[in-house]
């Protein structure tokens, strides 16, 4: 049995240190006034708090609540009118579905209740927090274990919290969002003949990949991840695990991704620690009349479910799966219909009609030549729509006077004909296939609905020629579809919806299975093609038909199967048994259906019930509906019909039997006169074929190509149901293919530029044609509603170039808004630390802007604060790491404070009191730390990411944590003019060098894995690794001579021409942080990254005066960019924006953000100020070559420093590995 966490009482781990980055407050509901009554300093005893915020008023607001739980008696099903067709289960039918359909409903059960919308129970209060078993405080949006029940035997789940609440008797209730590892969704094992074991899963059972668990009324249109919310008592919770909600694929975001490096024998290791994903959501519907599931759903989950930063929008996903043949619908269209006189393809030209209306072919041979630039555009997510040019001739009569040489004048009348031409276009047509396609039943409901036929296979040559017959020839294939499959791509593959019905008489229960041999070749059919099959045809949309039996033959093992497929593809999946008498058919036919829609596609509904007893719909169709459409004399064998002497009986009635692939039982399928059985027509007709659909083939071949049939009345309301789907993701790719063409328009890379009056006057944007310009500008705000030009009536704050003061006025409005973040120096908060979700190392970075603040403005206005904060937070061992931090500490986040505390020796910022360690002291503690962990054991040395083994990340060797080591040796030499120093520098850059971590072109990689002997790369670049190393480069530039500085600058300048490429655009010289910020996926760390990379290079400035040209006309035109996206605030002070290319304030603010802002604005006063001071040039800071190398605090304690010429090496990493707020920390789109 599966171990229970929640009994056996581990050691605590999660949200103590063991995954998360210890945070400086746990999360609360924002957006509203909070009334506590329990603080965080409270006595921990406390089980529960009381904090009704934002989240509160959301939850609580008035929702209907329904039960769907066996608990609850007085359930009265709700008010979904049952409008099916009722099947009685107690006639002996051949077709299976008839009794088949109570198979497929399940009992709606639950361990705990599970209630469909979200609401505070009767009785209950909301609280805020509580404390579990192991003494951790949860909240809101934790997720902890938890175990459910599945085919007799216990497993771990999980829960995503969304709400906390306490009855009268003080017991305390979590309700959330249930999650299942992807093994254990619907888990059940099979007992039948044909099969013994667990049967297939129906997601990829991939390492720690969980799904949500919901329910939703039957029908309804809402799936979001709070339509349900299962409700555990506290008691029944364990561990806090880390958990991201995204969408973004395994490749771009996984715990690997991450920093988590687990071997295959730490398998278990790794499902109790690792983190956490959900991308797809487990969906029953449910009758809640019936109280049984009737109807399932597997979706991946919506950007806007995500966590921030792991997400990407749906139609990038689109863009994606169908990428690589960008003609999607025209080209395959125009692979398969080369001979116009097919049935579905409109003639070459129409006949000059009677009116005085000329319509020009609509075929794509004849559209208009200046319109290929908009098709080609449209084309780039696979949507034509057809160009049509409408003539209309118009006679006009007009007068005129004619003068004779005589002098008399004739009024004469004449006609005229003009053609005016307009321009109109139509829906697109839809390309479709069917495969496994028979009689083209299900290929006649689709070409009603309006999809063009592509191509149509089926390997059984009668079937082959009856499509003939009836659809152009070139479009039937006579092949097998494993030989499709297998088979070369090509364009013409490539369709918009894709039907397939494999063999069903395997999974029939009619079947006697006394042919097993040929059973087992009809359901092998599927295996090993349908995976082959949707990699390639690429379909938007995929329909499958099968009897009922497939879910109970071998207990459903197979529709399994063909479900794993579709999402293994990720292809979201909806199936459900519908009865085709509800659509029209004049029989129960009960089928299941599966819809799948591929990444990015609106998935189709099923269509809407049409026939039946309910209000609103119509009669059910009866036999005499049918005959009476039926001609008189069917041609050739269609009038065959076998005499019967039978009894008479009422037409008016459905069809009591179903039409099989032999008719159906005679005592149920004959004509309502008694004296025969049906003949062909009038089977084909009641199976739901037109009277003019022709079938080749003798008697038992027809009667079987009929009663293997979809009936197309049923296909056609199916196809017709999923057309809007594909309209409307066309008109979302629309839309956004034209913000596409207006960033190529501007000629820039991605995304668009900051407007004209956000530019400097020395910025290149002036070279775009101003009228390009205006027209882009129109265009993105017509396609935003104006919101654009909304945002940018708001006032900035004023900053002008060259005026110092009002550089200086601008920073002070910058940093005063930022502080409205810090709550450090109120009572009772520790000093040192922001609120959460901000790190630890958020705030070292923050008070390191504040003392560069004072460097450019003399401003003291935060200097008691910061020297405050800097000394509270230094630890035991004042080597900064203070214990409520060091169990989740990375070697980043140390040296992040460490770096602070050197800015502020070299800047002679304010030494504390003499009785507390100085600023130089501090930054030696730091080095003199971390020399230790560098790691000769792996990939040549290098310092690790993770300080300790037991964190997520110790085996990944990244660039910042290197860099910084790097750079603050190199600043610790100059400092002190020592060539110890040096020495650490130089290892470090060589190292990084070496290893591959800064390539030929000096553009900097973010890390690699060292169980791998870091012999693979994580590409993506990030802007303050690139300005890590700038800086430490210019130091050593500035510190050598020779030979060696000649080095030394070709360094330096190969940084900075790989920096100004990459962070700085092109066309504008403003700074973007190019991996996160053109997708909007930067997560809250990486929203602060151009502040060290502007610090820095400012920074370089003083260092290695000649980088002084290149680097100030960055700094000054992207400093013009922030400031446009600043604007005041109620503080008085200014908030910031987050992308200063865009010329708006777009109100993602934060600390980040004000950070970024402020370094750019006051580095534009670097010519004003002094350089970095040493020992020897003023600096006044007092060190100890000894500090940091003892306590308890070190890991691998080295040998006591006893020398001045010792010192160590610095690293810092503002990625943070877990915690981030749903981010991928290097994989952003």
């Amino acid at each position: 049995m599966t171990r229970n966490h929640a009994l056996q009482q581990p050691s605590p781990r999660g949200m103590l240190g063991r995954i998360d980055r210890s945070r400086a407050a746990l999360p609360r509901p924002r957006g509203g006034p909070v009334l506590s009554l329990f603080s965080d300093s409270e006595d921990e005893g406390d089980a529960s708090g009381t904090e009704p915020g934002d989240g509160y008023r959301r939850i609580a607001r008035g929702v209907e609540q329904i039960d769907i739980s066996d608990s609850d008696p007085e359930d009265d099903g709700g008010d979904v009118p049952d409008t099916g067709t009722p099947i009685d289960l107690t006639e002996e039918d051949e077709d299976d579905g008839l009794r088949e359909q109570a198979h497929f409903q399940r009992e709606v059960s639950s361990v705990s209740a599970q209630v469909i919308g979200a609401g505070i129970p009767r009785s209950h209060e909301q609280v805020d927090f509580a404390t579990t078993m192991f003494g951790v405080r949860i909240r809101r949006d934790d997720t902890v274990e938890c175990t459910d029940t599945g085919i007799g035997h216990e497993y771990t789940a999980f829960l995503r919290i969304r709400l906390i609440t306490k009855d009268l008797s003080g017991t305390v209730y979590l309700h959330g969002i249930l999650l299942k590892r992807h093994r254990d969704v619907d888990r059940k094992e099979s007992v039948s003949k044909d099969y013994q074991g667990l049967l297939h899963t129906l997601l990829p059972n991939k390492k720690n990949e969980i799904c949500a668990m919901l329910r939703i009324r039957h029908g309804s249109a809402t799936t979001s991840l709070d339509s349900t919310l299962e409700v555990r008592r506290l008691n029944q919770v364990g561990l806090v695990r880390k958990l991201t909600f995204a969408n973004k694929s395994r490749a771009e975001l996984s715990g690997r991704t991450r920093g988590e490096f687990y071997s295959k024998d730490d398998w278990k290791e790794a499902e109790e620690k690792g983190d956490l994903f959900c991308r797809w959501k487990y969906i029953e519907e449910v009758d809640t009349k019936k109280k049984k599931v009737v109807a399932f759903q597997i979706r991946e989950l919506e950007p806007n479910e995500c966590d921030y930063g792991a997400s990407i929008t749906t139609e990038r996903k689109f863009e994606l799966f169908r990428g690589g043949f960008a003609s999607t619908r025209a080209s395959a269209q125009g692979a398969s219909s080369g001979s116009k006189s097919t049935s579905n393809a409109a003639p070459a030209t129409k006949r000059k009609r009677t009116q005085e209306v000329i319509t020009i072919d609509d075929s794509e041979d004849d559209d208009n030549d200046m319109f290929e630039t908009f098709e080609r555009r449209l084309n780039q997510f696979g949507k034509k729509q057809k160009v049509v040019e409408k003539k209309t001739v118009r006679h006009t009569s007009k007068s005129v006077t004619v003068h004779s040489n005589d002098g008399s004048q004739e009024r004469r009348t004449h006609k005229v004909t003009e053609e005016v031409t307009s321009i109109r276009t139509r829906r697109p047509d839809f390309s479709y296939a069917d495969l496994c396609a028979g009689a083209g039943g299900t290929s006649a409901g689709a070409k009603k609905a309006g999809l063009k036929l592509n191509y149509l296979i089926d390997l059984w040559p009668d079937a082959c020629k009856t499509m003939k017959l009836n659809f152009a020839r070139n479009l039937v294939q006579q092949t097998d579809i494993s030989t499709f499959a297998t088979s070369a791509p090509t364009v013409a593959d490539i369709v918009d919806v894709m039907h397939i019905s494999f063999p069903c008489q395997g999974h029939s229960l009619l079947n006697r299975q006394q042919n097993p041999e040929q059973d087992a070749k009809n359901i092998s059919v599927a295996y090993g093609s349908f995976g082959l099959i949707l990699r390639k045809a690429k379909p938007r949309v995929v329909t499958l038909e099968q009897v009922a039996g497939i879910m109970s033959r071998s207990d459903g093992q197979h529709l399994r199967g063909q479900i794993f497929e579709l999402v293994e593809a990720g292809y979201s999946v909806r199936w459900s048994l519908l009865n085709f008498a509800d659509y029209g058919n004049a029989q129960a036919r009960p089928r299941v259906i599966t819809i799948a829609a591929c990444p990015g596609q609106t998935l189709p509904s099923f269509p809407e019930i049409t026939h039946g007893e309910a209000p609103g719909l119509k009669a059910p169709v009866t036999i005499g509906d049918i005959l009476a459409q039926v001609p008189r004399h069917p041609p050739g064998l269609m009038g065959h019909a076998v005499r019967r002497t039978l009894p008479a009986f009422d037409p008016d009635q459905p069809l009591r039997g179903c039409i099989t692939s032999g008719g159906g039982k005679s005592k149920n399928n004959y004509h309502p006169s008694g004296r025969r059985d049906f003949n062909l027509q009038e089977l084909a007709q009641l199976q739901g074929f037109s009277a003019d659909h022709r079938f080749y083939g003798g008697v038992t071949s027809v009667r079987k190509q009929i009663g293997n049939a979809v009936p197309p009345v049923f296909a056609a309301k199916l196809f017709k149901g999923i057309v809007p789907a594909l309209e409307e993701t066309d008109r979302k790719m629309e839309a956004w293919a034209q913000v596409i063409e207006l960033r190529a328009e501007l000629r820039l890379r991605d995304p668009p530029p900051p407007p004209a009056t956000a530019i400097a006057e020395t910025s290149p944007l002036h070279r775009i044609p101003y009228t390009i310009l205006t027209s882009a500008v129109m265009k993105f705000a017509a396609l935003f509603g104006g919101a654009l030009l909304a945002a940018r009536s708001a006032s900035a704050i004023d900053f002008t170039l060259d005026d110092q003061e009002s550089t200086k006025q601008a920073a002070a409005a910058i940093a005063k808004n930022m502080m409205t973040w810090y709550k450090g120096d109120e009572s009772p908060n520790a000093p040192g630390l922001l609120p959460q979700p901000y790190y630890w190392w958020n705030a070292g970075a923050m008070f390191g802007s504040l003392i560069d603040y004072w460097y450019y403005t003399g401003d003291d206005t935060y200097n008691a604060v910061t020297t405050e904060a800097m000394l509270f937070q230094v630890g035991p061992d004042k080597n900064y790491m203070p214990p409520n931090q060091s169990k989740s500490l990375g070697n980043d986040d140390q040296a992040f404070w460490g770096m602070a505390a050197m800015s502020a020796a070299e800047v002679n910022f304010p030494n504390p009191p003499a009785d507390q360690p100085q600023w130089l002291y501090l930054a030696q503690a730091v080095l003199n730390s971390q020399i230790p962990r560098w790691d000769d054991t792996t990939c040549g040395g290098g310092l690790r990411w993770q300080i300790f083994t037991f964190n997520n990340g110790y085996n990944y060797k990244n660039s910042i944590s290197n860099g910084c080591f790097f750079n603050l040796a190199a600043r610790m030499g100059m400092y002190l003019g020592n060539d110890t120093y040096f020495e650490q520098a130089e290892k470090a850059w060589d190292w990084s060098y070496m290893v591959g971590l800064i390539n030929p072109t000096y553009q900097v990689y973010d890390g690699s894995d060292d169980t791998l002997n870091c012999t693979e790369f994580n590409h993506i670049q990030w802007s303050y690794n690139a300005g890590v190393y700038l800086l430490g480069a210019a130091v050593m530039w500035n510190q050598t001579t020779g030979d060696k500085q000649g080095q030394w600058r070709v360094r330096v300048q190969g940084m900075l021409d790989s920096a100004a490429r990459i962070f700085f655009y092109e066309s504008t010289n403003i700074m973007y942080e190019v991996a996160c910020e053109p997708s909007g996926n930067c997560n809250l760390d990486q929203k602060s990254f151009k502040a060290y990379l502007a610090r820095w290079m400012a920074a370089t400035v003083k260092v290695a005066p000649w980088t002084h040209d290149t680097i100030m006309p960055l700094i000054r035109t992207s400093a013009v960019a922030a400031a446009k996206v600043c604007q005041p605030s109620a503080s008085d002070g200014a908030i910031c924006g987050s992308k200063w290319w865009d010329g708006t304030f777009d109100n993602n603010v934060g600390v980040g953000q004000q950070m970024s802002a402020l370094e750019a604005i006051q580095s534009t006063l670097i010519d004003g100020v002094s350089g970095p001071v040493g020992n020897k040039t003023g600096g006044t800071s007092v060190g100890d070559p000894n500090a940091g190398t003892g306590g308890s605090s070190i890991v691998n304690p080295p040998k006591e420093i006893t020398t001045a010429d010792r010192a160590g090496a610095g690293i810092l990493s503002a990625l943070v590995l877990v915690g981030i707020l749903g981010g991928a920390w290097w994989m952003v789109a």
